[in-house]
């Protein structure tokens, strides 16, 4: 049982390395400071195949299957939306751009670029972010 090598930040912290088929086994998924778990991004994977999982406040569990088993989740750092590893006034122009219909983001920069968490980027997910960039703020607050 591992969790995928090639996860940022966070982390994945499993009950076991090693389980009997048929076992029960739990890990808990958490963010670096300042990141999110991206929804639905949690997966538990034998030999190319989902293996179903239950998650119960923040713990998950999953019966083992005969083979081996990686646990995958992607994290998201809310506002890096060119995934530089930083936040910075690049940034905020690409989700001004992007507020203003100059620029189209997928799913996944839409995520990151939501930084007040209201459902679309606007100019105000724009200007967290760049305030975020100068260190006038140090977490974005949301609307919900």
């Amino acid at each position: 049982i591992y969790s995928n090598p090639t996860i940022q930040n966070g982390t994945i912290n499993i009950s076991e390395s090693y389980a009997e088929t048929e076992k029960t086994v739990t890990f808990t998924v958490v963010p670096d400071k300042g990141c999110i778990l991206k929804e639905g991004s949690v997966s538990v994977v034998s030999k190319d195949e989902n293996i179903a999982f239950t998650e119960n406040n923040g713990v998950y569990s999953f019966t083992m299957p005969t083979d081996s088993v990686m646990i995958n989740a992607e994290f998201l750092f809310p506002g890096d939306i060119n995934l530089d590893g930083e936040i910075n006034t690049a940034d905020a122009l690409l989700a001004l751009q992007a507020a203003v219909g100059k620029v189209h983001f997928d799913e996944k920069q839409q995520s990151i670029a939501d930084v007040n968490q209201d459902g679309s980027v606007s100019t105000g997910d724009a200007l967290l972010i760049l305030q975020m960039a100068v260190g006038k703020i140090s977490e974005f607050e949301t609307i919900n």
